[in-house]
């Protein structure tokens, strides 16, 4: 069982250089990350799991994170946190970023 916490970020979605990757762009308040993560990780704005890439363009779209709240925040839910992109990207990102991963059975995907 994977005890691991995962939660989604906003972010644009395109196509990666496989048909099992996507790259995902996530606008932070200091600066945008550029991720390549397998297509598992990402949803549609929509809510559809694994969304169809069509080359050339980024649609809106959520990608799940790993996460670890800041040891110097009591509080998980204010401040910033501390999460893992799939490709091994840490960053810290506001806490009102963070949302509920869609519904639905994806453990599978986990890396």
């Amino acid at each position: 069982m994977n005890k691991r916490i995962y939660k989604v970020l906003e972010c644009k979605v395109g196509r990666g250089a496989f048909s099992g990757e996507r790259l995902v762009t996530v606008k932070l308040p200091e600066e945008e990350v550029i991720s390549l993560v397998p297509e598992g990780y990402c949803w549609s704005d929509k809510g559809e799991h694994k969304p169809r890439a069509i080359p050339g363009q980024a649609r809106p779209g959520f990608v799940a994170v790993r996460f670890w709240r800041d040891a110097s925040d009591p509080d998980p839910t204010v401040g910033t946190v501390y999460v893992e992109f799939p490709d091994e990207v840490w960053r810290y990102v506001p806490a009102t970023m963070l949302r509920e991963v869609p519904a639905g059975d994806w453990s599978s995907y986990l890396i």
